[in-house]
């Protein structure tokens, strides 16, 4: 990547256009602020009548730009977006090209996930879907698709409105030769399946299918995006010796992560901690969960995660409330119950412009709290309306989890009756998913329980 990104500043110089070597926080902001009120004076007419750029030195420039904002966004994401702004000049000024609507898709997700724009974030990434339509045959559709679809739509819309937009943008991206982008809608295709909660055994063929052709294609960088989340379905599927360890059929946890090191790949190591955070949380061990959630926040920020996939920022604040609010029901300290509000507080924050991916987090975050304060009503009345709304948008991995917590919560205090319904119907949710090895777990940890409760 630090060679292609040289290769890019030669090739820009000769061309006459000149870029900084490096970006910072306090310029990017600045630029963004003069974009914005830019773009602001743009209706999104006007910018789909622009002309067609004809000046071939700025064509040029635009093409070698276009995969600078990707390569740099991993090495430097404050130079990502100043390059992004540069495209975007460019298109104002001497009107648009092919990779044009690459630059908003690239604006508008950098809006949504590094700004918290989202209203102006959705509105580029739909222009940028419009823009396509100006250039029949656009070679660039995968590219733009995989990043509208994959970090701008969630923000606003279900994902599961995503999934058939980058399975078409896998499709074009093969049919017009650009295998890279069309694996990286696969990316989105295969890990939204998976979040979205379809099937474990159907998503896990469908990884095991692309992940091979990421191998035959020599796109190991998507590849090591996947094969986390893969081996995660294997463990919920029960198909791993430790459901806390993601070491099995897919993936070598211990050698990846000593891979990642070496590459300073710590998108990778990031995802690894993540998902091992998640599988210690639900399964019960929160000192672990502890461990991997700390080892989670590297480097890349929440804002550059999301970038990658909304998702992993929703979720990574979710399980952090609850994990804080478990271990301050256990430790009894206000450290926990600070990390716990501060979590909720962002949580709220994403619901208010993506309800149905994000209003079933708040409801369980808001009964696991009420719980913790004694407020046993409305602790009641907020994992009902968790388990609802969770049903209602088709998360069931997050409607288990939700009858799970309540029937913890119901033996917690006594109420053995509610207490067992809770946790047949997160067992049943746990199997309606394919997660057979956790609801193995649920059956085991909930006779133990109420084993104990008996002493």
């Amino acid at each position: 990547m630090k060679d292609a990104m040289e290769i890019g500043y030669l090739v820009l110089g000769e061309l006459g256009e000149y870029l900084p070597p490096q970006g910072s926080a306090k310029l990017t902001k600045a630029m963004m602020m003069d974009q914005i009120a830019v773009l602001d004076s743009y209706t999104d007419e006007a910018i789909l009548e622009l002309n067609v750029m004809e000046n071939k030195n700025k064509i040029a420039a635009m093409k070698f730009m276009s995969p600078m904002v990707q390569f740099s966004y991993f090495a430097n994401m404050d130079l990502s977006i100043i390059i992004t702004f540069h495209m975007i000049t460019l298109s104002l000024t001497y009107g648009i090209c092919k990779d044009s609507p690459y630059a908003f898709a690239a604006y508008g997700a950098h809006l949504c996930c590094t700004y918290s724009n989202v209203e102006k974030g959705y509105r580029f990434g739909k222009l940028a879907i419009s823009l396509l339509d100006s250039f029949e045959g656009n070679d660039k559709t995968a590219k733009v698709y995989a990043t509208v679809y994959g970090s701008i739509i969630p923000w606003r819309e279900h994902m599961k409105l995503c999934t058939e937009p980058v399975m078409n943008g896998y499709n074009i991206g093969m049919r017009s030769g650009d295998v890279a982008q069309a694996l990286v809608n696969a990316l989105v295709w295969v890990t939204y399946s998976f979040e979205i909660g379809k099937p474990l055994a159907w998503v896990n063929e469908e990884m095991e299918k692309y992940c091979r052709e990421m191998v035959d294609s020599k796109q190991n960088w998507i590849l090591l995006l996947v094969l986390p989340f893969r081996q995660t379905v294997l463990n919920l599927m029960g198909k791993s010796s430790n459901p806390l360890k993601l070491t099995g059929d897919a993936m070598d946890q211990d050698k990846m992560l000593q891979d990642a090191s070496e590459k300073n790949d710590v998108f990778v190591s990031c995802i690894i901690y993540f998902l091992r955070m998640w599988l210690a949380y639900i399964y019960g061990d929160y000192e672990e969960a502890a461990k991997m959630s700390s080892k989670s926040k590297g480097p890349p920020s929440e804002k550059r995660m999301a970038l990658l996939n909304p998702w992993i920022a929703f979720n990574h604040v979710f399980y952090d409330c609850l994990l804080s609010i478990a271990l301050a029901r256990k430790t009894k300290r206000d450290k926990w119950k600070r990390l716990a509000a501060k979590a909720m507080e962002r949580m709220r924050q994403y619901a208010v412009d993506s309800p149905e991916n994000c209003q079933h987090k708040i409801m369980l975050m808001d009964a696991e709290n009420a719980g913790l304060l004694g407020d046993d009503a409305k602790a009641a009345e907020h994992f009902d309306s968790a388990i609802a709304l969770a049903c209602e948008n088709g998360f069931v991995q997050d409607q288990a989890l939700a009858y799970e917590r309540a029937g913890m919560f119901y033996l917690g205090r006594g109420e053995k009756r509610k207490a067992s319904s809770y946790y047949d119907h997160a067992h049943n949710s746990y199997l309606k998913w394919g997660a057979q090895g956790k609801a193995n777990h649920v059956r085991c940890r909930s006779l133990t329980l109420f084993m104990a409760s008996t002493v």
